[in-house]
């Protein structure tokens, strides 16, 4: 049986999976692009080795949540069924869409300032950031936002808990990448938002991992 974890735990976890989030960013976002040598392939391969370490951990971490504290019966496994592929299609085409009408009234003349930090990292480093972009950053964020958030704030799965926790996960999420009022503060907590309905109408981590993956490589093209 596993032990319930108490509040104080619960916010530590979060604590630690936000460190967990910033240590990756660091340790990709620190490797220059340089010719090939036995040094670069070593570099990048311990890199790579503290990603999957790292994402292996919160794993084995949200799955112990699961076990000893799941009022909302999410579940954790590696099917898809019908159901849940459906609205993770709808999910990403939403999300990518509504980014798509945020563009043509910005006419692609401004850049959020999270955007254009990435932009900036990506462009003086190796391969290492863009795959961070497009794969860790979805799953990290997906686990601390989606997956330990609701469980930790809003347990019950009521019509109210549902609709303010979603609101608040998207607006949450919108300040973690755009801390100005601007229209990019709407669009992130948008996307947010739409995350916390996939992971709310699915019960399934995965599947708000896969629309983030989705929405991130295709934005990263």
């Amino acid at each position: 049986m596993f032990k319930k974890r108490g509040t104080f735990e619960k916010v530590l976890m979060i604590f630690i999976f936000f460190f967990f989030d910033i240590l990756l960013t660091g340790l990709m976002g620190t490797v220059k692009a340089e010719p090939i040598s036995m040094g670069y392939i070593i570099n990048n391969a311990i890199r790579i080795i503290v990603a999957v370490a790292i994402i292996y951990v919160m794993t084995i971490e949200y799955g112990h949540e699961l076990k000893s504290d799941n009022q909302r019966k999410f579940q954790f496994n590696w099917r898809f069924n019908k159901r849940n592929v459906m609205i993770i299609f709808i999910g990403a085409v939403i999300m990518l869409a509504f980014q798509f009408l945020v563009s043509l009234v910005l006419s692609g003349n401004q850049t959020s300032a999270n955007e254009a930090g990435l932009n900036e990292i990506i462009s003086k480093v190796n391969f290492l950031f863009p795959l961070f972009v497009m794969f860790v950053g979805p799953i990290v964020e997906e686990y601390i936002f989606r997956g330990l958030f609701f469980n930790l704030f809003f347990k019950k799965d009521t019509r109210l808990n549902n609709v303010v926790g979603i609101f608040v996960n998207g607006v949450l999420f919108g300040l973690m990448h755009e801390t100005s009022l601007s229209i990019y503060l709407v669009l992130y907590s948008v996307m947010g938002m739409i995350l916390a309905s996939v992971y709310l109408f699915t019960k399934d981590i995965k599947s708000s991992i896969v629309v983030h993956i989705i929405n991130n490589v295709i934005s990263s093209l």
